[in-house]
């Protein structure tokens, strides 16, 4: 099958291009003739999704010229087109007149004017409400993610045009049950929304199950440090856990963003012993999955996936975080790790699951034992196989 990627960028910036960095390579050892076409170049960023793939063909689609891509792709003649979403609504609206194409939605794309899908006032709140014109009134009223009301009407309108293109994919593929939902709402038949998880894509799980090892009273919080991530939330939990203990706990943070200042003082001002460590490789993450306790993914938005809590689970290290969003298809309660009620979230329901999660060593053993064993239908290989079945139904034009 002759499948042709197309990225929004080719340098690794998020999650979409993290999952086409391993994903390349994975369709090629299938045996599929692979392209991959992307929208932007930064030459100022170093990690480029296709540097270590020799011989890949590439092409740069630049927005301002939808029809050379079309005609590039055409060219190529692919089989059928897998999309991780588009910059520009001009060269998708090309690319699907075009050819038979598979989407896979990241986020809510298509259905949110901001993209959080959250609610701010008078309290924080998950949004199910259908993407329409009532999302501007609410982004003023109710503080839906963005202020400046220049760009909420770019940003209404894109998502506008992103809704109306969804139609004419053959499959939507989803990567939590959240999202499919969030797709059914907006009116995509039942069978051409597919949940297809996301694959692990960082250091490969233990071959055999962790060993018991004494707790460290270390949490480990991995990501960027925004509002929705909620960092804060974690940093006001710690010290209510670490009394219902009656033991020290501690915070690991690797990761860095606009939120990094504020948190700092905030761990400062609560006495919560913490490390920040910035951004560091994703190898020197994952060496610090095994001298955690927990990872933390307070995330107080309805996070699409959450795929760090699949990862460190590979390693054994079990996850504690609100039920919001995709993160209750992996982090399953007394299992994998320890949910807190998400709508609203509070700093005291996450210190109450950190609690549960770290009270009974046999507990904990456990959940390092069922967050590894979880971390296993995650595989790579297992995600190809299912994907390839759909982008050859969709080839076939079903």
């Amino acid at each position: 099958m002759r499948v042709a990627v197309v990225a929004p960028s080719r340098q690794l910036l998020g999650g979409a291009e993290h999952y086409v960095h391993v994903l390349l390579p994975a369709l090629l050892a299938a045996g599929h003739d692979v392209c991959l076409v992307y929208e932007l170049d930064d030459p100022h960023v170093a990690e480029r999704l296709d540097a270590d793939i020799p011989d890949l063909t590439t092409h740069h689609a630049n927005p301002d010229d939808p029809g050379g891509a079309r005609a590039w792709l055409a060219a190529w003649a692919p089989d059928v087109v897998y999309c991780q979403g588009f910059y520009a609504p001009e060269l998708e609206a090309r690319v699907l007149a075009a050819f038979p194409c598979v989407l896979f939605a990241h986020g809510y794309y298509g259905t949110c004017a901001t993209g959080e899908k959250r609610m701010q006032r008078p309290a924080l709140t998950v949004c199910d409400r259908r993407f329409g014109p009532s999302c501007l009134v609410l982004n003023a009223v109710r503080g839906c993610g963005l202020r400046s009301p220049g760009r909420v009407l770019a940003s209404y309108r894109l998502q506008a045009r992103r809704l109306a293109a969804l139609p004419s994919y053959r499959s939507v593929l989803v990567s939590s049950r959240r999202l499919r939902t969030e797709y059914l709402r907006h009116g995509l038949p039942d069978d051409r929304v597919t949940l297809l998880p996301l694959p692990c894509t960082g250091t490969p799980a233990l071959e055999s199950p962790p060993v018991a090892q004494d707790s460290s009273g270390r949490v480990l919080f991995v990501g960027r440090l925004t509002a929705l991530k909620g960092c804060d939330y974690l940093i006001e939990a710690l010290p209510m856990a670490a009394r219902a203990l009656g033991r020290a706990l501690t915070l690991t943070v690797a990761g860095d963003g606009p939120e990094a200042p504020r948190l700092k003082t905030l761990a400062a001002r609560r006495g919560v012993p913490a490390e920040f460590l910035g951004w560091i490789g994703r190898d020197a993450v994952s060496a610090l999955y095994p001298r955690a306790d927990l990872l933390a993914v307070p995330s107080v938005w309805p996070e699409p996936f959450g795929l760090v809590g699949v990862e460190a689970a590979g390693s054994g290290l079990p996850s504690v975080g609100y039920a919001v969003g995709g993160i209750p298809d992996w982090l399953r309660a007394g299992v994998t790790g320890e949910l807190a009620p998400g709508d609203p979230p509070t700093p005291a329901g996450l210190a109450e699951a950190i609690a549960r999660a770290l009270a009974d060593s046999r507990h904990h053993a456990a959940l390092r034992a069922g967050a590894w064993a979880a971390a296993r239908e995650y595989g790579l290989a297992r995600h190809t196989e299912r994907l390839a079945e759909r982008l050859a139904a969709a080839a076939r034009g079903g």
